[in-house]
C-alpha cells in the first residue's frame, strides 16, 4: 500500500460536520491545506 500522507487532528472537522460543510468548505487552516495537498497527490497517483 502507498503512503499518501498524513491528516493532523483539528477541531474545525467537527465544526464543519456541525455546520454541514466539508472541512475544505469551512476553513483554511492547517489541516484544509493537508487535505487540499492530499487530495491532489491522490489525483496524480490515480492519473485523473
Amino acid at each position: 500500500m502507498h503512503f499518501m500522507g498524513r491528516i493532523p487532528y483539528d477541531r474545525a472537522v467537527t465544526q464543519a460536520m456541525v455546520a454541514g460543510k466539508t472541512l475544505v468548505e469551512f476553513s483554511d487552516g492547517t489541516t484544509a491545506q493537508a487535505v487540499r495537498e492530499l487530495w491532489g497527490r491522490l489525483e496524480t497517483f490515480l492519473k485523473i
